[in-house]
């Protein structure tokens, strides 16, 4: 599914089918306690943002995709942390690069040991960071009647 994988820090640029495809993929490996992982919200978001045009006329429906592999973040001292807080100081400022054109899909697997207050299997972590120069949208998963 992923063309070649990516150097830690690096990324490769896949089509944002190819992310809809991995997110499917690892849906099953996170366990949310409380069930408000929002797939659909995070494809719908990956859709959007990839679909805005580097050139503001053609398309790229392009996503920069980062994995990290053999995390070993507690669940109970990164119980307050999200998104770009959790993906670590180096990928963070990559994130923040003013210059960073794509969307990015942020894959991070987590070792998941008892020890450090998981359910005790390896998963995977999905972090979607907008691109600086996109623009905000307002969204929603439910449209009032």
């Amino acid at each position: 599914m992923i063309p070649k994988m990516p150097a830690k820090g690096s990324a490769v640029e896949i089509d944002v089918e190819t992310a809809n495809r991995i997110l499917e993929a690892i849906k099953g490996s996170l366990d949310v306690a409380d069930a408000t992982f929002d797939w659909e919200a995070m494809k719908a978001l990956l859709q959007f943002y990839g679909r805005v045009p580097r050139n503001k006329r053609v398309p790229r429906n392009k996503v920069d995709l980062y994995v990290e592999t053999g995390r070993q973040l507690d669940a109970v001292l990164s119980g307050d942390k999200s998104g770009v807080s959790i993906v670590g100081t180096r990928l963070r400022e990559i994130l923040r690069d003013p210059s960073r054109r794509n969307p990015a899909l942020v894959l991070l697997q987590q070792t998941g040991t008892c020890e450090l207050n998981w359910s005790g299997y390896p998963f995977w972590w999905p972090v979607l960071a907008a691109p600086p120069t996109g623009e905000p949208c307002v969204f929603a998963t439910k449209v009032a009647a």
